[in-house]
């Protein structure tokens, strides 16, 4: 096989690059994007490269934080792990959060089919979180095995509030539908903004407004955003080995015999959502239709005739093979696969998942709705272009009310050290909403 194609970049192309970036700040007087400077990850940070206390030397003696699994789509149940995760780290050394699937006797989350038996269907089938395996522990094991789905968990102001005992458990009470927000508030913020304050202290994080330079006081949503792209980032890294295999495969398609890149950074990520939550689309329950892959392409155009930038390369992504199939014709003027015009002159490098049936989804009406028994595969090679979009890409065309849009923007705000929630920043473009968290 090829060697990897997630080379580096050439200094040219990065100098465009950080030219374009710095005129998108100025030109839209962002009201502050927090800069995460080159050096974020020593001290604080490390934790980042490595969640120490996920990976403890003796997980017997390490205080389990678990969180069931919420029956949602995938990057829905992982930003829904992501504060659990945060709240681990706050903790520190001897705190340790392990993902469980739902309740016997439950019905196991579609999500996860193809993930092995019932105790094995959560998150924890697609990111290595931790070293810690339930099958070790028969005492916690047996206490998760005796409850149901009206088993109350604990709520999250006990766990910071309490000190814990080493080898025992925690399961979380689930905070989507049954937490209240300003008690989720209330128990967030505290060691959110203590933990902030010290990554401030050792001098690896600042907030920058224009030409004045670094302020002391981010917006809340700031610094959520930024807390998010490291995890995110990290969590990419933590993907499986299966998951870095596809990806490699894919991208042994756009480099030479020696792993070199074939295709020219900057690299732009596009994603369309065309075939499921239509209720979570503001544009579809406005207009009773998806956005048109046009208004992408258009969008793409204005920021290259404002800035005289041209993306050389893109990385698209869909739930549509239609779509995608769409969005190469208005690129490149194709007449066979999205990416079969790359090397012609005047034309731009198109990359996809070309080793995946990229209309099944569509054909079936949604991803609810594809058998059991292909699920991981196409969970996989879904993640599989989130890994190759957090190593490549520089930027994002998204719609932040989608969980994909905003996961995208957050792994290339951990790639470039910068974050900012507004829909139009440094690091993306969102056709729709603000970033907010889950």
């Amino acid at each position: 096989m090829k060697g990897s194609s997630f080379g580096s970049y050439m200094s040219a192309a990065v100098l465009v690059l950080f030219t374009f970036l710095v005129l998108l700040c100025y030109s839209l007087d962002l009201s502050s994007t927090i800069v995460a400077q080159p050096y974020w990850t020593l001290r604080a940070f490390t934790g980042f490269d490595s969640i120490n206390s996920n990976f403890p030397i003796q997980c017997r003696d390490s205080h389990w934080v678990a969180h069931q699994t919420y029956n949602s789509g995938l990057l829905s149940a992982t930003h829904l792990i992501m504060p659990v995760l945060l709240m681990g780290v706050f903790k520190g050394d001897g705190y340790t959060v392990i993902p469980v699937a739902r309740p016997p006797g439950a019905v196991p989350a579609k999500t996860f089919a193809g993930c092995g038996e019932p105790k094995d269907m959560h998150i924890g089938c697609f990111f290595n979180l931790t070293n810690c395996r339930l099958e070790a522990d028969p005492v916690r094991l047996e206490i998760l095995q005796t409850r149901n789905s009206t088993t109350e968990g604990a709520e999250w102001d006990s766990l910071w509030y309490r000190t814990t005992a080493p080898g025992g458990m925690t399961l979380l009470t689930g905070f989507v539908s049954t937490y209240p927000q300003p008690a989720y508030d209330d128990v967030w913020t505290a060691p959110k903004l203590r933990f902030w304050k010290e990554v401030q202290e050792h001098g690896k994080t600042g907030v920058h407004v224009g030409s004045d330079g670094a302020v002391q006081e981010p917006l809340d949503s700031q610094i959520d955003f930024a807390l998010h792209g490291m995890l995110s980032a990290w969590m990419m890294r933590q993907t499986t080995d299966r998951v870095k295999k596809i990806a490699e495969d894919i991208m042994s398609r756009y480099s030479d015999d020696n792993g070199r890149p074939l295709w020219t950074p900057p690299v732009l990520a596009i994603h369309i959502r065309q075939t499921d939550k239509k209720e979570e689309d503001p544009y579809f329950r406005e207009h009773d239709e998806y956005r048109s892959v046009d208004e992408y392409i258009e969008r793409m155009k204005s920021f290259e005739d404002q800035f005289d930038f041209r993306w050389e390369s893109l990385f698209i992504m869909s739930d549509s093979g239609s779509a995608l199939q769409s969005l190469a014709v208005a690129i490149n003027d194709v007449t066979g696969c999205p990416d079969s015009m790359n090397g012609q002159p005047g034309k731009r490098f198109i990359m996809y998942d070309w080793n995946f049936d990229n209309s099944m989804i569509e054909r079936r009406g949604g991803h609810e709705n594809i058998p059991p028994n292909m699920k991981r595969s196409a969970q996989e090679h879904f993640l599989a272009t989130l890994y190759i979009t957090s190593k490549i890409a520089d930027y994002a065309m998204v719609s932040y009310s989608s969980n994909v849009g905003r996961f995208m923007s957050e792994i290339i705000s951990g790639r470039h050290r910068l974050a900012t929630p507004n829909s139009l920043g440094p690091i993306a473009l969102s056709l729709d909403y603000p970033w907010v968290h889950n």
